[in-house]
């Protein structure tokens, strides 16, 4: 029944109060310690004179109402008689303390991070909370209002990037968040020192060795810090260090088996590795741990997603709307996953239905860079599949006059998105502008952190012929985004023009056979494409089964797409029917 806390682990619990650790400690203090901690009570004691004797009296006190559960009281006669009435007292007590704790509510826990302000500690652990139970806007809120009651808490800072960041908010925000973490940082101990730098060396002065090392640094202080555990391992999965990610992850699981986020990421990286049996379990494990949470609703729309399964994943999609649909942050999510199914299964209509909602989701929630992004993503699918350059642009033009690129924070502008829609409807002029202008708005060490940059700047070489550079652009985004097929199609496309078909091929096939759960969630969806790319070319090559298995694939992923598609499956068709008649 009884821990003794000892005065190196007090001591610890000072300093993350900003208190000397020789402090002494009173009543007062013991029960804030306590309650930092999750001690359910503690002991205070006093000795006092009566008449020529002595008074020992003791006080079992809960920590969560400061209420008075046990009180004992022993005489002594004199001096040399205190330490048998203390010995007499300590036995008493510790019969009673265990019946007494059957009348005391254990309280939540409170997080041990740095802060002066008890308030402001017990908000941010109901934040951690919120975010767990996917209430991102609840947590996010409840964060603000703990830099409110303590303007110098770090980790309160640190936390509100990271959800800033989960729940895709303006870059600008997040990284306003994370720097004032990271200027905090001197004042903290090791660990939330590190755990600061790292994240403003993900976000800010974009530098993965300075990240990593944060995190290997805080590992070293403790290895069973959570945080570092799970954040290092997002680092070696964008390095596709699968193997090293899944093991810190499974540690980090062990420690916590509960924490969303551990398992979540865990399945994530086993699936992106290729394991996913192992993958689907943990999948299966953490949607039986927090049935009905988004996070677990929204990680089983995307493995099935994966799997071409859209239906199933739109029924997942759809009970996260059911229940969070008043969410901005969901909302934006169902409606932007939505139209990622849609398109992938050629159904443009539906698409834009869901665009232009994720537009009005964007625009009430005040990023407006995020509206054109939407905006953007409208204006692709007409000069993509309609071949109408000249309404794509009018869409895009629309949009800016709506919400104009200088009136926005450079970091939070969609310079890539936009470049490449540009690209796409014709327009190279106002592409090479924009990239210029990115190049010279944007700080470079955001611009580092920003692989699709490569992704505009490729589309932007091939199409005005200067194959090798794009070439050399594609290959960057794939080196520098944890993403396991982004940049294959492009890079297949790019092959083919510099006349090597062996090399375009394999990388066609790359992307079709890419495991991962980011296979269709990249910036545009290229699966269809991919597809039918390769019936074509197997086609020629005279390889007919191999031609007539994606030929398949792409009759079914489309076999619903919108009538103005139909004759493009039919198409297709009437070549399965050749090549198997042939044989």
């Amino acid at each position: 029944v009884i821990r003794l806390m000892d005065a190196s682990a007090i001591a610890e619990v000072l300093e993350r109060m900003n208190r000397d650790p020789s402090t002494a400690v009173d009543a007062d203090l013991a029960r804030e310690i306590a309650e930092r901690e999750g001690v359910k009570a503690f002991v205070a004691g006093d000795i006092g004179m009566l008449g020529r004797g002595y008074v020992v009296s003791a006080q079992l006190v809960s920590s969560t109402d400061g209420g008075v559960l046990v009180a004992l009281r022993e005489t002594a006669d004199d001096d040399g008689e205190i330490i048998a009435a203390v010995d007499r007292l300590s036995a008493k007590l510790r019969e009673r303390i265990g019946e007494s704790f059957k009348s005391v509510r254990a309280s939540e826990p409170l997080d041990k991070v740095t802060t002066s302000s008890l308030e402001a500690l017990r908000v941010y652990s109901r934040a951690l909370r919120a975010d767990d139970a996917g209430d991102l806007e609840g947590a996010i809120a409840l964060l603000e209002e703990a830099i409110t009651l303590d303007s110098t808490f770090a980790m309160a800072h640190r936390k509100l990037a990271v959800l800033l960041t989960n729940s895709f908010a303006p870059r600008s925000q997040i990284n306003a968040a994370a720097s004032k973490a990271f200027e905090l940082r001197e004042r903290l101990p090791a660990i939330e020192r590190n755990l600061a730098a790292a994240y403003y060396y993900a976000y800010v002065e974009y530098d993965q060795a300075k990240e990593a090392a944060a995190y290997r640094s805080a590992l070293e202080v403790n290895p069973d810090e959570t945080t570092a555990l799970n954040n290092l391992s997002i680092v070696l999965q964008a390095q596709r260090r699968y193997e090293e990610a899944e093991e810190l992850l499974r540690h980090a699981v062990e420690l916590e088996p509960t924490g969303s986020a551990f398992t979540f990421n865990l399945a994530w990286t086993q699936y992106a590795g290729g394991r996913i049996d192992a993958a689907r379990q943990s999948i299966n494990r953490y949607a039986e741990a927090v049935p009905g949470n988004p996070y677990a609703l929204f990680l089983k729309s995307w493995f099935a997603s994966a799997e071409h399964d859209y239906d199933l994943a739109d029924s997942y999609v759809d009970s996260v709307d059911a229940t969070r649909g008043a969410s901005p942050t969901w909302r934006s999510f169902v409606t932007g996953t939505r139209a990622v199914h849609a398109e992938s299964r050629g159904q443009l209509g539906r698409a834009e239905r869901q665009l232009r909602e994720n537009m009005g989701v964007e625009e009430e929630a005040g990023d407006r860079g995020a509206y054109l992004q939407a905006a953007a993503e409208i204006a692709r699918v007409y000069a993509t599949y309609r071949d109408e350059p000249a309404q794509a642009l009018r869409i895009m033009d629309e949009a800016i006059e709506r919400h104009p690129l200088d009136e926005m924070e450079p970091t939070d502008r969609p310079y890539a998105t936009m470049t490449r829609l540009y690209v796409v409807a014709g327009d190279l002029q106002e592409a090479r502008r924009l990239l210029a202008e990115y190049e010279r708005e944007v700080p470079e060490g955001v611009r580092r952190g920003a692989p699709f940059r490569h992704a505009a700047a490729g589309d932007l070489a091939l199409s005005e012929g200067r194959v090798q550079d794009a070439l050399t652009a594609y290959r960057a985004w794939y080196d520098e985004t944890g993403c396991t097929n982004c940049a294959l199609f492009e890079l297949g496309r790019a092959y083919e023009m510099a006349g090597h078909p062996d090399s375009a091929l394999a990388m066609y096939d790359r992307a079709a056979e890419a495991p991962g759960l980011t296979r269709i969630y990249g910036e545009y969806d290229t699966v269809a494409q991919t597809y039918k790319r390769l019936g074509e070319l197997y086609e020629e090559r005279g390889d007919g089964e191999r031609a007539v298995d994606y030929y398949n694939q792409f009759v079914e992923l489309w076999d619903d797409a919108d009538q103005e598609l139909q004759p493009v499956v039919r198409d297709v068709r009437a070549r399965i029917a050749r090549l198997v008649g042939e044989t």
